[in-house]
């Protein structure tokens, strides 16, 4: 990789959204495929890719990928897709700790990642970052039809917390030539679904369908490319239609 080329840093790049967004990035980017499990043979298979493992819930390690980030050039994007959620269960059947844990990965990580990613593009005086967040940011339960009784509470406020992040990273770095913006994505093939409640949940969608690791990482490469240089604290919504406001 001894080529200079702009570096995106992409969290939870070993499956899923994370990995379709590395992929989408590796074509123009030097890509740091970030996760908490190993990406090394997910790296291989893409050129100009490099595996690191992180934490997103410690902030030293978030400092550690910045640090091998820095080693390949400068950092132009940033793509936080890590993220975490537990089975539907009430408010009030709700452990503490899971409460905690779902906070800590899906927002307290989302902080610590911005925060570790800021000095080095102040630095260069530009870059994009794109965090995910969800529909259900906006609806406060996860399952589309959900009779309200289990709304994954903790995921929902997680998530609903990464878009006032979103809204308050892009409000102070704007002066800086640095935008922020954040994706919300419906259902989405290969996630967080089993396939066997794909159709059930495609039912309820108005475009019939899931939508695809690869539509959420075209949302949060428009994001960061210079087709969006005059948008920052906006969340776009990639739902098939099940949330329209």
């Amino acid at each position: 990789m001894s080529e200079q080329r702009p570096v995106a840093i992409v969290t939870g790049a070993a499956s899923n959204i994370g990995l379709a967004c590395a992929q989408r990035f590796a074509a123009t980017h030097t890509v740091i495929m970030a996760d908490i499990a190993d990406a090394t043979q997910q790296a291989a298979s893409l050129p100009h890719a490099v595996a690191v493992r992180v934490n997103v819930g410690e902030f030293d390690s978030c400092l550690n990928l910045v640090a091998e980030a820095r080693k390949y050039g400068r950092i132009d994007a940033v793509v936080h897709s890590a993220g975490i959620t537990r089975p539907a269960c009430s408010i009030l059947d709700m452990p503490v700790e899971e409460w905690e844990n779902v906070i800590k990965v899906n927002l307290t990580g989302a902080f610590f990642l911005a925060k570790a990613c800021i000095p080095p593009m102040l630095e260069a005086g530009q870059g994009a970052m794109v965090l995910f967040s969800s529909r259900a940011a906006k609806t406060g339960f996860a399952a589309l039809g959900s009779n309200g009784a289990k709304t994954k509470a903790h995921y929902c406020a997680s998530k609903a917390g990464v878009i006032s992040l979103v809204k308050s990273l892009a409000m102070e770095l704007a002066p800086y030539g640095i935008r922020v913006n954040g994706v919300a994505p419906g259902p989405v093939q290969g996630t967080m679904i089993p396939k066997e409640s794909w159709p059930i949940i495609a039912e309820k969608v108005p475009l019939n369908r899931l939508g695809t690791p690869e539509e959420m990482a075209e949302g949060a490469w428009f994001l960061c490319s210079p087709q969006a240089a005059f948008i920052t604290g906006h969340i776009l919504d990639i739902n098939g239609g099940t949330l329209m406001d």
